[in-house]
């Protein structure tokens, strides 16, 4: 896929080092992945892969996701693993951008995840 903050370094190694120790990434990281959309959106920085693409629109967002969705199934059954990861990564980016775009707050989605846990 295109670049991401993934690839910018906005979200290097050095962000999943949690108050001086390193630990293993974990979901957390989609809070911070989140707060970094959300501080592009509002902020609209120059030379920003995420401010450019959410001034693009919801329906470009939406086209990414597919995209990027389209990517992963074809790494999971071809690639190697850390392809595959890689890939998702971009998708669960991407999907996160289109929640901002679509104004569609992340915690109905943890609700809903946890809905269905029961």
């Amino acid at each position: 896929g295109a670049e991401s903050c993934f690839d910018s370094g906005v979200l290097g190694s050095d962000s999943l080092v949690y108050e001086g120790t390193t630990t293993k990434p974990g979901p957390g990281v989609l809070a911070e992945l989140l707060e970094v959309i959300v501080q592009r959106a509002e902020e609209k920085p120059e030379g920003s892969y995420t401010a450019e693409l959410l001034a693009e629109g919801t329906g470009r967002v939406a086209q990414k996701v597919v995209e990027e969705a389209g990517e992963v199934a074809i790494a999971s059954v071809s690639r190697p693993a850390d392809e595959t990861a890689s890939e998702m990564a971009d998708l669960l980016y991407h999907s996160m951008v289109l929640l901002t775009s679509a104004g569609v707050p992340a915690e109905m989605v943890w609700e809903e995840l946890a809905k269905r846990r029961r």
